[in-house]
């Protein structure tokens, strides 16, 4: 999750990323959470190697898989019953209506129902993920969908996700190009997340 005009290449295990963020960005504080999936096969344990370094709670079967992997030989594995992660509330989470970027690695194992990849916790606040399985879209907790255009993804392979919101414009991509219109978008967003 990055604020601002920052970038991050997302999954990366924590030794890598640590590398990375001392060398290239000199520790960039507007990396908000960043969470890689690399670990010891059915662990539990998720790190936050952002500057905030936050201490992110499993919930359901959480946990690290070993198989697929996109980098650090990990990834977070969530079954689709009860799983996610939660994040501290911290004041770096609330964009409220300013500039912010979303972003993640997905592996699909099935497309189908309604399902997060970020969500905010109480009614308002922001949620990325999923509609109908093929589509990818936005809206707010316990209000509604705010827009949802299809994905184009399949099952099977990964993918990069994002959100933007920029001024009022508010685009998604998968694997780097913008699927859909932008959307205008000017709600304060809250967002205590939940992965």
């Amino acid at each position: 999750m990055t604020q601002s005009n920052s970038t991050t290449d997302g999954w990366l295990s924590s030794t890598d990323w640590n590398t990375f963020n001392n060398k290239i960005s000199g520790g960039d504080p507007t990396v908000v959470l960043l969470m890689a999936g690399a670990g010891t096969t059915g662990s539990t344990t998720f790190l936050d190697t952002s500057y905030i370094v936050a201490t992110l709670t499993t919930y359901g079967n959480t946990q690290v898989a070993a198989t697929p992997s996109k980098f650090g030989g990990g990834s977070a594995y969530f079954d689709g019953a009860g799983d996610y992660l939660t994040a501290p509330s911290v004041s770096a989470y609330n964009f409220g209506t300013g500039d912010f970027t979303l972003e993640a690695f997905v592996y699909l194992a099935a497309m189908s129902g309604d399902y997060f990849v970020l969500s905010a916790a109480g009614t308002g606040g922001l949620f990325f993920g999923f509609q109908s399985g093929t589509s990818i879209g936005f809206g707010r907790a316990g209000v509604a969908w705010d827009y949802a255009t299809p994905s184009g993804m399949t099952t099977g392979a990964w993918y990069h996700i994002a959100l933007c919101r920029s001024g009022t414009d508010t685009r998604l991509f998968v694997d780097g190009i913008q699927v859909g219109r932008s959307e205008e978008h000017t709600s304060e967003l809250q967002s205590r997340f939940g992965i």
